[in-house]
């Protein structure tokens, strides 16, 4: 199975340093869940910082339960967000997609 790399560009404008969470989020095709929490990163930026990281999503959270409760791969175009939390005002964020082996 084939995860997803995500690459976050993360700017911090303010003035001083600081330990910022960044959360990744996947929400089904057809929004049949709410969007999930799949992955996180905490990073510590200085003023004026950027940086990518690049996070990866395992295969397995592209899955969902089927009718008999079975997990089952979900074909479609998955939303993929990213949030900062409260202090996710002070960041700018760019988000890239691309294709990473996933982790057993």
């Amino acid at each position: 199975p084939r995860g997803t790399n995500v690459r976050v560009r993360v700017a911090h404008a303010g003035g001083m340093d600081v330990a910022h969470t960044v959360l990744v989020f996947l929400t089904p095709p057809d929004a049949s869940e709410q969007r999930r929490l799949v992955a996180w990163k905490k990073v510590h930026l200085s003023a004026g910082d950027e940086i990518t990281l690049n996070v990866e999503v395992a295969a397995k959270h592209f899955q969902l339960r089927n009718r008999n409760g079975q997990l089952k791969g979900s074909a479609g175009e998955w939303l993929v967000t990213t949030s900062g939390g409260a202090t996710g005002r002070i960041m700018a964020m760019d988000v890239g997609i691309g294709s990473a082996k996933a982790a057993a």
